[in-house]
């Protein structure tokens, strides 16, 4: 060793396979290390003996401001330093003493990753390792699906639950969710690799840095998308999310997976993005080609915004952000002309028959729906629950069992067996 370099040393690990599965906490502290190329590196080795890597993930959090200040390189088998890069700061960063890097992705067959710092970090840093072998058992493929008694005649497409995507059941949700009415629905990609076997366990990574590195309650976004145009249920519909720079209030956030810096999404993503984004505006009532407040940001936005819209950031990436236009015309085509049409029941009415019951009516506007949903709430037009089904050419239903001097808030939607 050169006397006066410097060197960042492990002083703590704790790691298992578990099922193919690791997961990896270091800290590192400053010391003394051979120079490389005249900066302090810190070197961290992916490849275990006798292991097949499907992909790692990595970050780095520290308790001083290290923007700028980190350059890393991927070590290849022939101990070369290949696609050397600046980290960036994780910019959803909840932490208001700590510094969070991205989430860095790296293919199963890189040998390790070497960090290199411009300024010699002055307390000791902690590592996250995410990483999965080949072997590690894959999710069940077997689809979700949502109830398709909607009035919007757009269907939700199916997906993988959290179950799928996290078999191992260690991705709790939040365990105390809080409910939102989305007027916004905001765009993402994952800035992560656009390649990979095992895009489930991708997600699970997600959820780690979110959850394990950054502290949140549950993965940010509500759904995610896969290159192949698999979708997987993140927080779901309808849930206050984290991932608009602290305005997630009427929010929802879909993020496809991969960096669109440079390349555009692949059409099998898109196409099921434009599903996804269909029914929820169509279930919502909101035009995807307009725009309108967001009150949680105070900013006029499109109803289908990117990341940018709101925030100092560049997701969904420079090479997709201008297609969005694009995107929009297509989810308003897909409500148009790819969705089966049902109509809406029309001039839903009530007349109070008694202090505990309440008579309703409507018109039928539909000719081929299967039953009527009557859905109520109490004292807020939000967060509706069925309370019946009846048949067919029905218009009336009689809402007995009520409570005296209690607001209700009534709303009705045709069904069929599509």
């Amino acid at each position: 060793m050169k006397k006066g370099s410097i060197t960042l040393l492990l002083l703590f690990c704790l790691a298992a396979w578990i099922h193919g599965q690791i997961i990896s906490s270091f800290e590192i502290s400053p010391g003394q290390l051979e120079k490389v190329n005249g900066l302090s590196t810190y070197l961290v080795n992916l490849q275990t003996e006798n292991i097949d890597l499907d992909f790692s993930s990595l970050s780095i959090t520290a308790s001083e401001d290290l923007s700028d200040q980190i350059l890393y390189y991927e070590n290849s088998k022939d101990q070369q330093d290949h696609n050397v890069r600046q980290l960036k700061e994780f910019n959803h960063s909840n932490s208001k003493e700590n510094w969070i890097s991205e989430q860095l992705f790296i293919e199963g067959d890189v040998r390790g990753v070497r960090f290199s710092f411009l300024t010699i970090p002055t307390a000791p840093l902690k590592l996250r390792l995410f990483q999965i072998h080949k072997d590690h058992p894959r999710p069940n493929p077997q689809l979700s699906f949502l109830p398709t008694s909607r009035s919007c005649p757009c269907p939700f497409p199916g997906y993988l639950d959290r179950q799928a995507w996290c078999p191992d059941n260690n991705c709790p949700p939040n365990p105390d969710p809080v409910s939102t009415s989305v007027s916004h629905l905001i765009v993402h990609h994952s800035a992560g690799t656009s390649v990979s076997t095992n895009w489930a366990f991708i997600v699970e990574s997600i959820w780690d840095f979110h959850v394990n590195v950054n502290g949140w309650s549950d993965i940010g976004y509500n759904w995610l998308v896969d290159p192949e145009g698999i979708i997987y249920e993140g927080r779901g519909n309808g849930i206050l999310g984290a991932h608009f720079c602290g305005t997630n209030g009427k929010t929802a956030g879909f993020c496809l997976l991969g960096d669109f810096t440079q390349w555009q999404p692949e059409p099998p993503a898109l196409a099921s993005l434009t599903e996804l984004l269909a029914w929820n505006t169509c279930d919502r009532n909101l035009d995807p080609l307009g725009s309108g407040f967001h009150s949680s940001s105070g900013e006029i936005l499109p109803r289908i915004a990117g990341h940018r819209d709101g925030c100092a950031t560049q997701c969904p990436g420079n090479a997709f952000y201008p297609t969005l236009p694009d995107l929009r015309q297509n989810v308003r085509d897909q409500i148009d002309f790819a969705c089966e049409d049902l109509q809406s029941p029309t001039n839903l009415a009530g007349e109070t028959q008694s202090a505990t019951s309440i008579a309703l009516h409507w018109n039928d506007n539909s000719l081929d729906e299967t039953a009527f949903l009557i859905e109520r709430a109490e004292w807020t037009n939000e967060s509706y629950v069925q309370i019946a089904q009846v048949g067919k050419d029905t218009i009336e239903y009689l809402d007995e069992g009520l409570m005296a001097n209690t607001v209700y808030f009534y709303r009705v939607r045709a069904i069929n067996d599509s």
